[in-house]
Order: structure tokens, then sequence, then C-alpha cells
């Protein structure tokens, strides 16, 4: 949706909320665990709502009334002990959080926008075509108070939320049902028109080393399977080929936490051009450069990757970030054509103009620190990350990781974890990652 869509929405809604958009002059997703709940509920009643929309809404910044009011600068800096404005969040937390709570996890995207000098935010929700989305485990506050349960299903109400009854339930599948039943009976026809004399011609014509294969079954129907050539090596690489066959069917990308895992294993892994990929795309999902998976990798290799990341702004405002590292403007502004941002105004601009600069000064544009002293559980790490040299940087990533991965499965589960101890090994991976590429491009 661009600006102009909005301003539309915003005016035909006066108010009155459609099923699936939610208006909220303040919207605060953290900071208590009561603020974490009625989010997720909010996500999922959301992906759930039966409509004849690709998307569905959150609209922060426009109060009951449909007037626009904004948000407040000060919003955007969380000092904590209160309640957590979303301004303040990155994208990739919230959808940590809900990838964490509800399954199937809807796809969701956040946006700003400036209408008449007002700051306006926009959660975007894909809903769901398949089961309706649900609650996956309980959520309690530290005096075990419980504000979730695992196996609940929201759905709207009017204006509001609340837990489906089977009705609700029933109503959800005779929606998808239909909806799909067009493209079932569609590929029935197509396989009964075939027939399995075709497809068993058919199946001649695929190579043997191809990812997919065509093939009929005892009883003549049409079986299309789709199987990975990665031959796993190590426990690690089979789960990291059933992550991969989930994103070459789906389009998934894992969490953060399962990210973590391979960043901190990484030298139990099979590294082929697909494996790199996925965990680049993965990596850059979760606002991290990626480059140590593509560390022996060209500029030119390095963009064929980059340059189908999905359209959504933080993702593509990092591969930039990259790009701009490795000194390849041309593949910034090959980026920018292929988006509806424009070059100018959205953040895009800078990168390319720096894509110039000497590396040393591209690496310290994108660096969030200097001096790290990093503490966890007896662990402690103290280096300059503009200084370390390369063999160590590649001894640290892993490192670093395997402490994220702890400190986030503790945060997720709703622990006293500091947000500032998650922030800080995040910001580290992050330089390191850049301090990495700065080294391998420096050789």
């Amino acid at each position: 949706m661009d600006k102009g869509e909005l301003v539309d929405l915003i005016s035909e809604l006066s108010g009155d909320e459609h099923d699936w958009v939610d208006l909220k002059e303040d919207y605060h997703p953290g900071g208590y665990t009561e603020k974490k709940a009625e989010f997720i509920k909010d996500i999922s009643s959301l992906a759930n709502v039966i409509s004849d929309q690709s998307q569905h809404y959150i609209i922060i910044g426009v109060n009951d009334f449909g007037d626009i009011v904004g948000i407040d600068e000060e919003q955007k800096e969380y000092p904590g002990g209160g309640p957590r404005h979303i301004a303040s969040f990155d994208e990739s937390d919230l959808q940590e959080t809900i990838s964490s709570n509800l399954s199937p996890a809807p796809n969701f995207s956040i946006e700003t926008f400036d209408i008449d000098g007002c700051e306006v935010i926009l959660l975007s929700v894909t809903p769901l075509a398949g089961a309706p989305c649900l609650v996956t485990k309980d959520l309690n506050d530290d005096s075990n108070n419980t504000f979730l349960n695992r196996g609940t299903v929201f759905v709207r109400k009017g204006s509001g939320k609340k837990i489906a009854d089977a009705d609700d339930l029933q109503r959800i599948i005779d929606d998808r049902l239909q909806k799909r039943r067009s493209e079932i009976l569609d590929g029935v026809r197509k396989a009964i028109d075939l027939g399995p004399e075709f497809v068993s011609r058919l199946s001649e014509f695929v190579p043997q080393d191809a990812d997919i294969t065509v093939s009929t079954s005892p009883e003549s129907e049409l079986e299309v399977a789709q199987r990975l050539t990665r031959d796993p090596a190590t426990n690690l690489d089979e789960l990291l080929n059933e992550d991969i066959g989930q994103w070459l069917h789906r389009g998934d990308l894992i969490n953060k936490k399962a990210l973590y895992e391979y960043y901190s294993q990484s030298d139990e892994l099979t590294l082929d051009s697909e494996a790199i990929t996925f965990l680049t795309k993965s990596s850059i999902k979760s606002r991290f450069t990626g480059y140590y998976w593509m560390k022996n990798y060209s500029v030119e290799e390095i963009r064929q990757v980059l340059l189908d990341t999905p359209n959504k702004y933080h993702q593509l405002k990092t591969v930039a970030k990259l790009l701009m590292l490795v000194g390849d403007g041309e593949g910034i502004k090959e980026l920018v054509k292929e988006t509806p941002h424009d070059e100018e105004t959205s953040g895009f601009k800078k990168p390319i103009q720096k894509s110039s600069n000497l590396l040393r000064n591209r690496a310290r544009y994108l660096l969030k620190g200097n001096q790290y002293i990093l503490t966890f559980d007896g662990w402690r790490r103290e280096f300059d990350v503009a200084s370390v040299d390369k063999e160590m940087i590649l001894k640290l990533i892993p490192e670093v990781a395997d402490k994220l991965e702890t400190i986030q499965d503790d945060y997720d589960t709703g622990s006293k974890m500091r947000y500032g101890k998650k922030k800080q090994f995040e910001n580290a991976l992050f330089d390191l990652e850049v301090a990495l590429c700065w080294r391998s491009f420096d050789d």
C-alpha cells in the first residue's frame, strides 16, 4: 500500500473500522506481558478474518473518529520499565514474537508514512489460506498470571477480538475451502486430461539430478514431488535441509533462534549455493547482512543472491547496506528499480553515494559501535571491532551467536532478560559481519 492508498483508506473508514482494519491512536505491543499478549491476539485475529482483501491492517496514529493524530517522536525510544510503543521496535523482533507464539505464523510488515506532518505506522498482515492461526504456547508473567492459553484461536468481532467458538472455526474453514475449490478442481481436471500415460512419458524428460520428480502411483494418480539434492553430513544438516524445504515450498524463512544455531555451529553445515542463499536471506530478515555466509563470494555473486530479496522495506535497506559495503552502487540502483520505493526519498540515495567511498569509510559508516565488552553467564569477550583481525572475527561470530541463541530463548519465554543485553549482542554480530567484509575485501 502506498501513501495515497493509505490516506484514501483512512478517509473511507471515517471512524468505522472494517473487520480487516484496526485503528489505534497508540499501540504498545511490549513492555508488559499483558501488552505482548494483546499484540499476539491482534495479529492472530486479523490473520483469521474472512474477507476478499489480500492484506489486513493495523493503522497506528489514527483515533477512533478517523482523525490522523500521528506518533510522538519520544515514543521511538524505549528507556525500559513500562509499556513499549511499536515505534521503538525493530520489525524483526515483532516477527520473532509472532513466529514463537502463533502457528501458522502469518507474514506481516511495518511501514511508516508522513501524512501532513504526522507520522503514521501501517502494520500489514497477510491473511492465511490454510488452517486457522492459533496460539502455540501459554504466556505467563513473572507472577504466573496467564494471558494466553495454548491452542486458542482468536477472531475479529466488530472493532474488537474474541476467542473463536465452533461456529467461527467452521466459517473460517468453509471460506478457505471455497476459495481453494476452483484451484483444486482445476488441478484435478488437468491431471485427468493428461492421464497417467502422459505423466509417465513426461517424467522421462526430467533430469535425474533435478529437484522435481513426476510420477504416477499404483492408483494412476498424479504425483509431483520436490526433493533436495543436498546430502546431509550431520544432524544439523538434516535440520537445515528441512528448513530449506519449507522455504522452497512455502517461502518460510527461519526465526532468530534457529538462525543463531546455524551461525554458532556453521562448521557442521554443508554450505552449497542453495544453503548459502537461504541462510543469507534468513539473516537479512533478522536485520543482519548475512555476509558471513557469503564470505567467499565475489561482488557479482553477492549481487545475484541479494537482488531477489522480498519487497519489504527493512530487508531492502539491509541489502542496500551490504551492496554499499562491497562498493556495488549499480547493484543498489538495480535493487531500487525493482521496488516501489523512490531513490531520492526512501533512504537509498545515501548508500548509492557512499558506495564510491573508500572501503574503510564505508565500513565505519555502517558500524553500530566500536569497543565491545560482551558478558553473559560467565563468558566474556572484549574487542575493538574496527581493528580485530579476520581470523578472530571468524571465531567471534559463532561464539556471539551461541550466546544470542540462549538470550533470544530467554527473551521469547518472557524472562527478565533485559532488552539492552539482547540488543548489545545483536549489534556486535552485525558489526562483526561488517568487519569481516571489510577485512575480506581489504586483503
